[in-house]
């Protein structure tokens, strides 16, 4: 099968055009700020920047492209399977904030690794924190956006430093690292079922199908199985055979070993199987669970599916929201 990556400036195009939407209020672009990375911020909740950041920091600047990439095939297949029309919505907002959170997730795995060579210390009760509105989150993030352009635009990446002499890294206690990954993902969970963010619990739950799945897959919840399914298939904006996809990360030339390890932490949860078996035999059963109700054959679906975005690439037609 061939596969292409889809054209930037059609995708950016897409992108302005979203902002015509709101949702409970609120534009979904800014909805995607809220989670933090629609303008590539990798800032936790103090301001600081992640060690994720500081380390990979451009990999964040393709999120909301790749958010984008999976909701036009949530709306493709969507259609395709016969979804309502509110559900298709729900179906492609929970697909244009899935991966909105993802600093979070990639700290988390960072944590799980054990990125940190730092020594654990005893643990310290600290008292609990006033938690910020969701609302509140974006302001502080548009806060922290407008300071970090401001930094770029006069070139002073020390701006608040009182000198320009190289500074040492932070050290980074493991355990430490550990609780504000969780209090993060606390807070994330807190902002998509929060009123003032807008989440209705049927977006918040297919956002979540993304997550490591149970064994068992997503029972009886297609708009679920769509939603875990196009996330799979997608390497940033391209659309790829879902076996191969988890080939490809478990291979990586530079983070192959990475990825193994991150998906060998799940044997126990799996009874021995890895995550991305787990995510492979998934893909092949909902494959063919799609195939047989849009009625083609499995081995034509991914180029059927790659035709059918092309299209709406072509004439810029937006996901149903």
């Amino acid at each position: 099968m061939n596969t292409e990556t889809p054209p930037r400036n059609t995708l950016q195009s897409l992108l302005r055009q979203l902002d015509q939407f709101e949702y409970h209020g609120l534009k979904i672009t800014d909805l995607h700020k809220l989670r933090g990375t629609l303008g590539g911020v990798v800032y936790d909740q103090t301001g600081e920047i992640y060690p994720d950041g500081q380390e990979e920091g451009g990999a964040w600047e393709n999120v909301a492209e790749h958010c984008l990439a999976a909701m036009l095939v949530t709306d493709v297949l969507g259609e395709a399977l016969e979804l309502s029309g509110d559900e298709r919505k729900d179906l492609n907002l929970a697909a244009w904030l899935h991966d909105s959170g993802k600093k979070t997730e990639r700290m988390w795995q960072r944590t799980i690794e054990g990125w940190s060579q730092e020594p654990e210390k005893p643990d310290q009760t600290t008292a609990e924190e006033p938690q910020p509105s969701a609302s509140e989150i974006l302001r502080q993030n548009r806060l922290l956006e407008e300071e970090s352009a401001a930094q770029k635009i006069i070139g002073l990446e020390t701006l608040n430093l009182p000198s320009q002499e190289p500074q040492p890294p932070k050290p980074v206690n493991r355990l430490e690292a550990k609780k504000k990954a969780l209090k993060a993902q606390e807070k994330m969970e807190e902002a998509e079922n929060s009123i003032d963010a807008g989440f209705s619990p049927k977006v918040s739950k297919i956002m979540k199908a993304t997550i490591p799945p149970l064994k068992e897959g997503h029972g009886n919840n297609l708009a679920e199985k769509i939603m875990w399914f196009a996330d799979a298939c997608l390497t940033g904006t391209e659309i790829k055979p879902i076996r191969q996809r988890f080939d490809d990360l478990e291979n990586d030339p530079k983070n192959g070993p990475r990825n193994r390890k991150f998906s060998d932490s799940f044997k126990d949860r799996y009874e021995g199987k890895n995550l991305y078996d787990l995510q492979r035999e998934l893909g092949n059963r909902y494959l063919k669970e799609f195939s047989q109700r849009i009625g083609i054959e499995p081995e034509k679906f991914y180029s059927w599916l790659q035709g059918k975005v092309d299209e709406r690439l072509a004439s810029e037609q937006l996901p149903l929201m």
